[in-house]
């Protein structure tokens, strides 16, 4: 028998005879005749949730008399009425995108948008284009509304080949500065396409220049080559040797566990389990928000071991940090350090002046050598893996939610391939030995594929 709910239901999983008490929301559908049909959460509509299927249905009653009156104004409508009136028309993209950073709040991370994310909206509402109509104009000053895909590829042909701004700053003083390219291209869609989600969300506007009948528009994010920069044979101890005594601790504790340079510079002695042999992570300290718990090697331990006392030889607080300054409080980066030691390793002395920026000439060798920190958790994972860790393992270390990701996350090199093959041949061989100097009898049959192996 068909059951009728009268315009008013639950879409949750709870059996029927349970709605009314459990917690999830009412959800409201009529359609008047002849008119447009409505269907929406009474929850998300009103603003409040209703505990009792009487009070649900009383104010369903209400809306279905304002329908038929012809009053009733849906609240998504509303808050559009409400920003046209403060804008004196449809708000343009850089008017909402105050509002956006205003109220969204990451769900990773519970916190607002950070500067980063500020500095390349700034510069999606700055950049001009080239509109179908023939007009140029700013990307904010377009209407959020009148958004197109025309408009958003003519952003990315200005910005996706790199090119260098030359700013002069208050003081009369000349910059350079590097703009576009692939990865920052893509990085401003992303945050275009993550205010549009919003957007939509929020009732602001009514659809997204990023999908189209309903599936997203592929091809847009350009392609980034995948970086494969390893450390080089003695690349390592060079850049150990050239290192001061903090940093030396911290490039340890990277390669011995793949942990990025935020995280290591988070821990706190109260997340060392010496009993366990254990680094705990917490999730607020990770990037992906998921706690690990890491096994130390001996390397690993000794290091810690060294940096259990301060200067005066009593044990840290649980609150001080493992890798902080002497005091145990936080250092916050290592940017510096890092490089200067990378400069030293390859034979060439750090020049700074006196805002203690690396020289032009310092900057250009840096930028020659294309190593970076965070090479130093890929050399970490590829080593893992090409010691013979097992591959989920590996991604366990350096925290993917994905195996795939993972692997276009390694670079196995030469020499891992020479020390595998090497390994696999000694298994071989091994295996074969077992099966010549076994004594074999008449009555003990050779397996297929070592009978065939022997002829």
């Amino acid at each position: 028998m068909r059951q009728k709910n009268n315009g008013l239901r639950k879409l949750c999983d709870c059996p029927r005879r349970r709605w009314p008490k459990c917690r999830h929301a009412w959800y409201f559908n009529f359609k008047p005749r002849g008119g447009r049909a409505y269907q929406f959460s009474l929850d998300a509509e009103l603003g409040v949730h209703f505990e009792t299927k009487e009070k649900a249905e009383a104010e369903a009653e209400r809306i279905r008399s304002a329908i038929r009156d012809g009053t009733f104004v849906r609240a998504a409508d509303v808050r559009r009425r409400a920003l046209t009136s403060t804008t004196g028309d449809a708000p343009t993209l850089a008017q909402l995108g105050e509002i956006y950073f205003q109220k969204y709040v990451s769900p990773k991370t519970g916190q607002p948008l950070g500067p980063n994310e500020r500095y390349r909206w700034d510069l999606i509402m700055r950049t001009q284009i080239d509109r179908v109509s023939g007009t140029t104009v700013r990307v904010g000053d377009i209407a959020a509304c009148d958004v197109t895909r025309h408009d958003i590829e003519a952003f990315i042909e200005l910005h996706r080949e790199p090119r260098t701004v030359m700013f002069v700053d208050r003081k009369g003083r000349s910059h350079a500065w590097r703009r576009g390219g692939l990865v920052g291209t893509n990085r401003c869609l992303g945050r275009l396409r993550a205010f549009f989600a919003w957007a939509v969300d929020k009732d602001y506007v009514e659809a997204t220049p990023f999908r189209k009948g309903g599936l997203a528009i592929k091809g847009w994010f350009l392609h980034e080559e995948g970086r494969e920069r390893r450390l080089e044979p003695g690349e390592d101890e060079r850049l150990f040797n050239a290192a001061n005594p903090h940093l030396q601790a911290v490039i340890v504790v990277a390669l011995e566990t793949a942990c990025r340079i935020g995280e290591i510079l988070k821990i706190q002695w109260k997340h060392v389990r010496f009993d366990l042999n254990e680094l705990h992570l917490p999730a607020k300290n990770t990037k992906a928000r998921r706690p690990r718990q890491l096994p130390m090697s001996h390397r690993l331990r000794a290091v810690l071991e060294m940096r259990r006392q301060d200067p005066g030889g009593d044990p840290y607080p649980p609150h001080a940090y493992v890798f902080g300054d002497v005091t145990g409080a936080r250092v916050k980066s290592v940017k510096t350090a890092w490089a200067n030691a990378v400069l030293k390793a390859h034979g060439i002395e750090p020049k700074r002046g006196k805002n203690a920026n690396l020289s032009p000439e310092c900057q250009a060798q840096l930028a020659a050598i294309d190593l970076n920190f965070h090479d130093l958790r890929r050399e970490a994972g590829s080593s893992f893996l090409e010691g013979g860790m097992a591959p989920h393992y590996v991604q366990q270390f350096l925290d993917h939610a994905k195996l795939s990701t993972t692997s276009r996350y390694l670079k196995v090199d030469q020499k891992g391939m020479h020390a595998a093959l090497k390994r696999f041949e000694a298994e071989r061989d091994s295996r074969c030995n077992s099966v010549v100097n076994a004594p074999v009898s008449d009555e003990t049959p050779i397996p297929a594929r070592d009978e065939k192996f022997l002829q």
